[in-house]
Order: C-alpha cells, then structure tokens, then sequence
C-alpha cells in the first residue's frame, strides 16, 4: 500500500481509479469510481458506477455497485444494480427501491 491519505472531499467529473486512502466523501456525478486493492476508503461516495477491491467503509450510493472477490465493504447501499462475487465480504443494508425511486421522477400534478 502507497503512504497516501487523502482527507477531505473528491469531487471529480471524469473516471477515478483510487490506490491509496480516503477519509471523507468521493463525489463523482455521471461518473465510475473503481478501489484498486490498495485502496482502502471510509468515506460516503456517489458515483454512476462503483467497483470496489479494496477496502470500503461508509455508504454507497450508485447506479451499479460491483463488489469483487478481493474487496471488504461495511457500508450501507443505495444502487439499482448489485454484483457481488464468491469470496467478497460485505456487511450493511442494501436499498434497490430508493435508488429506482430516485432514478425515476415522479409525474407532476397540474392544478386545474
């Protein structure tokens, strides 16, 4: 592991591969964050689409979550699509009718 740590708030609008740690919050609108095995995060993160190897802790909040076989998450989850593969470890709640409430805006009402 590299002795980097970044304490504070990423807010990035491109593809962000993290390899070191994060204390904090990862904000990436329309955007994928992948946590290479190096990478160990507690942090709250938002991007379109998240692959964790690694180490996260915190919540996620994503339209695809991919949790390989390498990685540890403890965090809470609001995604439409879920992948976990043999030999990961995950612990928390997963919430898929949030996430598919929140993708799809609710009609509006007109005042007659």
């Amino acid at each position: 592991m590299r002795n980097l740590t970044l304490k504070g708030d990423l807010t990035a609008a491109e593809d962000i591969t993290v390899d070191f740690a994060i204390d904090g919050s990862v904000d990436l609108p329309g955007n994928c964050l992948v946590v290479t095995e190096d990478g160990q995060l507690r942090a709250t993160v938002t991007a379109a689409s998240v692959t964790v190897h690694g180490q996260l802790d915190g919540h996620i909040s994503a339209e695809r979550l991919e949790i390989a076989s390498s990685a540890v998450v403890n965090a809470g989850v609001v995604t439409t699509r879920f992948a976990m593969h043999d030999g990961a470890q995950f612990t928390g709640p997963v919430n898929t009718d949030q996430a598919k409430a929140a993708g799809s805006a609710a009609p509006q009402r007109r005042k007659t």
